[in-house]
Formats: structure tokens, C-alpha cells, sequence
């Protein structure tokens, strides 16, 4: 927390994920700790995230997808950090629809491990469950693009959406999520 207070508030998520996953504190105590550090730098952000960190999020990357994706589409949020195969952990689970979904960030995605995360998709596919990855910009810069091919692949995999609709909700009156996916259906209809 001493740490989280001297970084600005972009960080403090960083800093929060780097210490849960190496195992250092966990959200209970981190929460107890914020709540008697009245005049702590942060202190409201610091709160504010750590439900999410509890919850399994541990990236920035991760807390994007679940804000700008999954809760404004109203899509089913799944299982994070979830183990599906022996000695590998994957970001978002929708178990029910055997969907993976990946967030590939730098940390962890670059040279060897690229191979290793295909050889996991792989195994993953096996047993039944298809892969999507993401990264920053479709997250960060399209959203409602990620939340339409998700709602797309969930729906194909038997997701009755909101109000049965096989679709999401617009994030706002802006949202290109809905129409993009009903696009897509409309050309699946003229092909066949």
C-alpha cells in the first residue's frame, strides 16, 4: 500500500496484481490494512479495485476486458484464473459454452511462451473448448468489437443473451457491438 501511494493512480492496479500474485498479501488484508489508512494516498481507487482483484483479476488488461467488455455488453462474466489443463491458467473461463477467452498483454506473451500458449489452446480444443485472444488495442480501442465476436461465439455455443435475443446490450448510444453481430447473422443467412 506504501508503495501503491507513492506511483500514480495508473499504476496502483499494477502494483496491487504484482503483490497478490506473487503471493505476498491477499484482497482480505489489503483491504483491512486501506480501511484503517484513513489519509492514504489513493485510498478510494485502492478500494475500489480491490473486489475485482478478489474476484481473480490480475492485470490492467484483464480489469479493461471485464469494464469495457463484458459488464457494459452484459455478458456473461465466467471464471478467471481458472486451471483447465495441467499446469496452465487461463484468464476468463465461460465454462458453460466451453469458451476460453485469452488477454495477451506483453507480460508472459512473447517469444517461447507464444508456443506454449498454442500448444494450451490446443489441448484446450481437445477437451472441447475454443479459444479467443485479445489483446490491448482490441480491448482498450475496440470494445464493442470484442464484446460482439464474444457474444457472437457464446451465442453459437448455445447463449440465449438479454432478453433471449442471442446478443448482448449496447454500452451506449454509440455501441457498433449489436449491429455488427446482426451484420455478421445477415450474411450467415444469405450465404446458406
Amino acid at each position: 500500500l506504501e508503495a501503491c501511494a507513492e506511483v500514480s493512480p495508473r499504476r496502483v492496479l499494477e502494483f496491487l496484481t504484482a503483490a497478490l500474485v506473487k503471493g505476498v498479501t491477499t484482497p482480505q488484508r489489503l483491504r483491512d490494512r486501506a480501511v484503517d489508512l484513513s489519509c492514504l494516498k489513493h485510498r478510494k481507487l485502492i478500494l475500489n479495485l480491490l473486489p475485482d482483484l478478489a474476484d481473480g483479476i490480475q492485470s490492467t488488461l484483464e480489469s479493461h476486458f471485464l469494464h469495457q467488455v463484458v459488464r457494459p455488453h452484459h455478458l456473461p462474466e465466467g471464471l478467471r484464473q481458472i486451471s483447465l489443463s495441467k499446469g496452465t491458467r487461463s484468464d476468463v473461463v465461460l465454462e458453460e459454452y466451453g469458451v476460453v477467452v485469452e488477454l495477451d498483454g506483453r507480460r508472459g506473451h512473447e517469444g517461447d511462451a507464444r508456443w506454449r500458449d498454442a500448444q494450451r489452446d490446443n489441448r484446450h480444443l481437445l477437451r472441447g473448448y475454443v479459444t479467443l485472444r485479445f489483446g490491448w488495442h482490441d480491448v482498450v480501442l475496440s470494445p464493442c468489437s470484442v464484446a460482439s465476436i464474444l457474444a457472437e461465439v457464446l451465442r453459437q455455443r448455445g447463449w440465449k443473451g438479454v432478453r433471449g435475443e442471442g446478443i448482448g446490450r449496447r454500452c451506449s448510444a454509440r455501441c457498433t457491438a449489436w449491429r455488427l453481430a446482426g451484420a455478421q447473422r445477415g450474411s450467415d443467412r444469405t450465404a446458406s
